[in-house]
């Protein structure tokens, strides 16, 4: 298998994982006509927030999931993703922005940094 078909692959199941990881934890409950979901999962010191959201300006909703560190007064996030969501498949279409620590980055690099926060707020992240 080439590398390049490899890696292929190897996003296609890291987009599924997320896939499910966003229905399981954040929109099981969305219903049919939203317009804005969102679902945050926080402890002292950090948080992930899951938003799901159909802007008038775009033709797709988009999912948006951030993670990072707080205070009592503020957030610093320090990963996120943005992709369009298909409403009827509850699925993750084109993938718009994936960063962590301001630099963009491979959705398996993201996955596991999300995996690991949420380990470290108490959610468990592996959905099947």
């Amino acid at each position: 298998m080439s590398p390049d078909l490899d890696r292929g692959l190897g996003t296609q199941a890291t987009i599924k994982q997320l896939e499910r990881i966003v229905v399981a934890l954040a929109f099981d409950a969305a219903e049919d006509d939203w317009s804005e979901v969102e679902r945050t999962y926080e402890n002292d010191d950090s948080y992930v927030s899951f938003s799901l959201c159909a802007d008038a300006d775009e033709s797709d909703p988009c999912v948006r999931i951030e993670m990072g560190v707080q205070d009592e007064s503020s957030r610093h996030p320090t990963a996120g993703l943005k992709a369009q969501w298909n409403r009827e498949d509850g699925a993750i279409g084109q993938v718009q922005t994936v960063l962590v620590h301001g630099q963009e980055c491979e959705p398996k690099l993201f996955l596991r940094r999300l995996e690991g926060a949420l380990e470290q707020l108490g959610v468990p992240a592996v959905c099947v």
